[in-house]
């Protein structure tokens, strides 16, 4: 699945990445230049265990950019997500001060006596009710189902680091074995 991304700087990445992406271009930079001077000399010749190593390592190079993209659809979700999450507790706290006022209202409004009262009581008991149900109930879980989901998506996103940093150091392998095939 291939998200919209939004590249102004919300995804930022760890310097693990940037370290593992100059690592691969080094050791591409060094398998071309072993290839091309073998190519140049005459001596590159076709073999199988050559041709295993090169499909072995474009196999991964496809894992890699792959769990690339996994990160940076989970870096888009989890930018979409938090800003939800801010705003439903900010929604949480606000309405935690609309009840508090309530509840003086009603309390100041106790000395009150007869008809006018007894109207009064019962809606605010309704209110206060509606209130709390829709604090405790709705707004709670609400922001109990985004955590879930942001720790979700956090989880997978720290999972897909461990393969990267897998992947990086398999590429560093095969590299150094086809630089290897050559020497």
């Amino acid at each position: 699945m291939i998200l919209p991304h939004n590249n102004t700087g919300a995804g930022k990445r760890p310097l693990c990445f940037f370290v593992l992406a100059i690592l691969r271009i080094f050791v591409y930079t060094i398998i071309y230049i072993t290839l091309i001077q073998k190519v140049r000399d005459g001596s590159m010749a076709k073999n199988d265990e050559y041709d295993s190593l090169c499909r072995e390592r474009d196999r991964t190079q496809r894992a890699y950019s792959n769990s690339e993209q996994k990160i940076e659809d989970y870096d888009y979700l989890l930018g979409r997500l938090r800003p939800v999450k801010n705003t439903v507790s900010d929604l949480k706290d606000r309405f935690r001060d609309i009840k508090k006022a309530d509840e003086k209202l009603l309390d100041e409004k106790r000395e009150w006596t007869g008809q006018k009262y007894s109207d009064f009581l019962v809606k605010g008991q309704d209110v206060e009710g509606c209130n709390s149900y829709y604090h405790k109930y709705v707004l709670d879980h609400v922001l109990d189902a985004l955590n879930d989901e942001i720790t979700r998506i956090e989880n997978l996103r720290l999972e897909e680091y461990g393969l990267l940093g897998r992947l990086g150091a398999k590429l560093n392998s095969l590299g150094n074995a086809i630089e290897n095939f050559f020497n």
